[in-house]
């Protein structure tokens, strides 16, 4: 009955041949087998042009069923998390592997996203007036990355990698102090590309403090206690106190919070 019902409501609302035909992987047999020997013999007419299978949704190694009341409901997650940090840890993993949801998956996620704006805030900072430059090999060789893996059966797994490649050179290009022009140009066609996926669209500044407010809330601290705890410790510093300045800094990362000292002085970011 299960079969016959698909059959049914496909050449119904779709015809009696259909583009593509979709669905977990475990429904290959004998659901869709079943499909297709049903409904090509009463056609004559292949039943499907493609077949897509996906893979399954495991918690902890399990398949996410009703019958193990296993679920995650997105709703849920977009509690705790910005969409596009589900989006970058689903689409991690190419479509027809399974995707094993554990408790550092979408921390994970978040982490890597959380550094990416802030690679795209520091390049945003910089003054690039007067400073064109000739960016087509750049360009190109972005478009060609994401075109070539999407082209090669949708595989994003092999996309985020090139993905944090051009991330790494933007890291390592911010250091160099080199040309702010092509760094933006790089940045503006990452989001360009990956705006297909709904993904790096967010407002740096938007994303950050997110992220920062919501670690501010799970360790208990405010900002202005945290840079009261920063005055305490560049005090003790200046007073030889290097004991007592480390373990204000020590407290502070236990609660997922990291100091940075620079020329003009200590800065505070979230530790994830």
């Amino acid at each position: 009955g299960w079969h016959i019902e698909c059959s049914t409501m496909a050449m119904k609302f779709l015809g009696k041949t259909i583009d593509i035909h979709g669905g977990g992987r475990d429904l290959a047999f004998p659901h869709h087998e079943n499909e297709i020997a049903q409904s090509e013999s009463l056609t004559g007419q292949e039943f499907s042009h493609y077949w897509m299978h996906n893979g399954l949704l495991k918690v902890n190694g399990q398949k996410m069923s009703k019958s193990l009341n296993n679920g995650i409901l997105l709703a849920d997650l977009l509690k705790e998390y910005k969409s596009d940090v589900i989006r970058f840890a689903l689409l991690r993993t190419l479509y027809r592997s399974d995707i094993n949801i554990t408790d550092d998956l979408f921390p994970e996620s978040e982490k890597h996203l959380y550094r990416f704006y802030q690679i795209f805030k520091k390049v945003a900072e910089k003054p690039v007036a007067g400073q064109e430059e000739p960016t087509e090999k750049y360009m190109s060789q972005i478009e060609q990355d994401f075109i070539q893996t999407m082209d090669d059966d949708f595989n994003t797994s092999e996309l985020f990698a090139k993905l944090f490649g051009w991330m790494d050179f933007l890291s390592q290009e911010l250091v160099k102090k080199n040309s702010p022009y092509i760094l933006s140009k790089i940045v503006t066609k990452l989001k360009e590309l990956f705006g297909i996926l709904g993904l790096l669209q967010r407002d740096p500044e938007d994303f950050l403090g997110f992220v920062r407010e919501k670690y501010l809330i799970k360790s208990g601290l405010t900002e202005e206690v945290i840079l009261k705890k920063i005055q305490e410790r560049t005090d003790f510093k200046k007073n030889r106190r290097f004991d007592l300045a480390d373990e204000i800094r020590n407290q502070l990362s236990e609660k997922h919070i990291a100091l940075q000292d620079t020329p003009s002085g200590t800065v505070w970011d979230v530790e994830l």
